[in-house]
Formats: structure tokens, sequence, C-alpha cells
């Protein structure tokens, strides 16, 4: 794993807190244990390459930003998202999940698929990456979920997640699952019985170009929950937190996910903007 000059720069792009900028390489390692963070080393990496080739990416990434923001308003499928006549739909804000086993099903950068469902000119490439390509983005770029919520949070967001939410609704209907738990604007939660019912009733009818899935174990804790992936056979995949208060992340890792021993800098937190620890009893 390559060494950053902007350190801050790469933690920004992809939405992470850490405790102290002089233990990057420690908080990264830990971050890696987590589904979300399973490709960070690389992510590193490919950051490094970047820096080397564009110099400052912050001042890269405002520029183009602004630049994607002002065509996507300038395209005819823009203004066709904003015209269309939708109703609401009903959506689960939240759901209790129990410990069971569950498969999620959520559009793949669901903001960008509401805008492009409105694409007839052929104005907007055929996937977000492609749109990035076309304003010779560096590849970190293509891999920030931040810098997609930036663009498209400029783009009438409340618009997307009604279109979204439509989108969702006709694999809703393709379902017609009693188990179907939840449906929130660009997901749609199943408790399982057997996974035999996911290879009958689900799997046929999802496309999976346009969605992401995933089967998963779930285990409540006081105040947060644990998501354990598992593939057909029921064999872990990876875990992740949902619900934890990012402060306890780092010693949470260590309690729960990777089950070593907890060290100080674990236990470090930002508050205020200072430098705290936990103390654990």
């Amino acid at each position: 794993m390559n060494t950053l000059k902007d350190k801050k720069g790469f933690l920004k792009l992809f939405d992470i807190k850490i405790p102290r900028e002089c233990d990057f390489d420690y908080y990264i390692d830990q971050l890696s244990n987590l589904s979300r963070y399973s490709n960070i080393k690389e992510l590193v990496d490919i950051y490094h390459e970047d820096e080397l080739k564009y110099g400052d990416l912050f001042e890269l990434r405002m520029i183009l930003s602004n630049e994607i923001i002002n065509e996507l308003k300038n395209t005819h499928a823009y203004n066709e998202m904003l015209i269309d006549q939708l109703s609401g739909l009903p959506t689960n804000k939240s759901y209790s999940y129990d410990n069971g086993i569950y498969v999620s099903i959520d559009l793949r950068s669901a903001n960008f698929q509401s805008l492009k469902k409105y694409d007839q000119r052929g104005e907007i490439p055929t996937s977000y990456s492609e749109l990035l390509s076309n304003f010779n983005s560096p590849e970190i770029f293509k891999h920030s979920k931040y810098l997609r919520q930036v663009i498209f949070g400029n783009l009438n967001p409340k618009r997307q997640q009604l279109v979204q939410r439509h989108i969702v609704q006709e694999l809703v209907r393709k379902l017609d699952s009693e188990n179907i738990q939840a449906v929130r604007n660009d997901e749609i939660i199943i408790k399982l019985e057997s996974y035999d019912e996911y290879e009958s009733n689900i799997e046929p009818y999802v496309d999976f170009e346009k969605y992401r899935v995933k089967i998963f174990q779930n285990s409540n804790y006081d105040g947060f929950r644990i998501e354990r992936e598992i593939d057909s056979d029921g064999r872990l995949i990876s875990k992740d937190f949902y619900g934890l208060n990012r402060n306890m992340l780092f010693w949470k890792i260590k309690e729960l996910i990777t089950f070593e021993e907890i060290e100080d800098r674990d236990l470090y937190f930002i508050s205020e903007g200072k430098l705290a620890k936990w103390v654990i009893e």
C-alpha cells in the first residue's frame, strides 16, 4: 500500500473518519475487515497513482463535479425527469430486523439510474463510470460514492428518489413475495425462509446489471446490528456494522469482527475537534 500526499483528501472522498492521521495505515488496515471497505487498500494505491498523474485531486474534484452538474442540468433527460407526473408510493424509511436471513436488492448507482431512465435522446452514457470517463476523470473518482452523491445532490435529489421508488416498484410487482419486509426508495428487503426461495422466487426476476443483491444473516446488538453476508452454501463472505456509533467503530471491529486484542489507538475518537479516548471496563 502506497503512501499518500493528501490523506485528508482520500478520507473525504470516501467519507471516512479516523482519529489520528499519523496512524492512517493502521486504520485503513482495520477498515479493510468490513465489507464496505473490503477494497480500501486497492483504492489507496489508485489514489496514489492518480496523485502522481493529476496533482491536486481536491481542486480537480471541485472543477470536475461542477462541470458534470452543469452538463447534466442542460440535458433533455433532466428536464423530462422534473416534469414527469409521478405519484407517491409507500416507502419504509426504517425497518426493524430480527436475527434471521435476508436478501437485499438495491439499485446500482441509483441516482444515476433515475436520470438515465429519461434519456430518450442518448445524451447520457450508459453508466456512471462512462460518464466520468467522458470528462477525463481520474480513476479514483469512479469509486467514490461520496462524489456521486455530491454531483446528484445538485440535481433535485428528492425528485430522483421518487423516480427510484417507481423503478424499484417494477421489480416489486414481479417478485410478488409475501416475505417482502420493506421497500425503500432504492432497495427491497426480503426475509428468506430458505435459500431455495431465493433461487426460485427472486433470482429469476432480478436484472443483475441494474441491481446489487446481497444475502445476509442479521444479528442484533445493543443499538446496532451486524450483517454477515453469505454465499449460496451459507459460507461467510464478509461482515459489516449498521447503526453503530462511528466513534466506536475501531474497537468494535476488534471486539466483534476480528476478535483481536484491543489497542489504545482502537479506543481513540474525535469529539468536538479534540482527541478523546474510550474507557472500557
